[in-house]
């Protein structure tokens, strides 16, 4: 089983940037998506941010409609600069999936860098079943021993998690 984890694109939108930097960006990521796409890979998982600033409707068509294209599934998540409620519904409420022998669980991170309460239970239950669990989630789930990222964007509640 291959799959593959994208994060934080931070595409703009209106507004975010002056016109060619924005051209650029999503002239990236489409580039990005065919690369992706061409690896043959069983999955994708992005793992979030992929508006830029603040969440907007106008990023998340455009980059849902880019998607339309691709042959493998893709699996999206929540980031701290994204709106769960503005991903598409059916696919922000994905929360795991079996692959080739393992438990793949998606965890949606609050913006305060904490987990729900039903997601904790699930991976508490999960945990002790038989197969190895995989956990995707937008925030680092230990320290990633680089002093910015620990101090600004480590994940509140690695203690629990552990």
């Amino acid at each position: 089983m291959r799959i593959i984890q994208i994060t934080d694109l931070h595409l703009p939108g209106p507004g975010d940037m002056d016109e060619k930097q924005v051209d650029r960006a999503w002239g990236a990521w489409s580039e990005m998506q065919k690369t992706v796409d061409e690896l043959g890979a069983d999955l994708i998982v992005n793992t979030g941010d992929i508006c830029r600033n603040e969440p907007q409707s106008e990023i998340y068509s455009r980059y849902f409609k880019g998607l339309e294209s691709m042959a493998t599934p893709m699996i999206h998540l929540g980031g701290n600069h994204d709106a769960l409620d503005m991903l598409d519904p059916l696919e922000s409420q994905k929360t795991q999936q079996k692959h080739a022998g393992f438990e793949l669980l998606f965890l949606h991170c609050k913006s305060d860098r904490i987990l729900s309460e039903h997601q904790l239970l699930l991976m508490d239950r999960l945990k002790k079943g038989n197969i190895p669990l995989v956990v995707f989630m937008h925030y680092p789930p230990l320290y990633a021993g680089c002093p910015y990222m620990d101090r600004s964007h480590a994940f509140s509640d690695i203690d629990t998690l552990l």
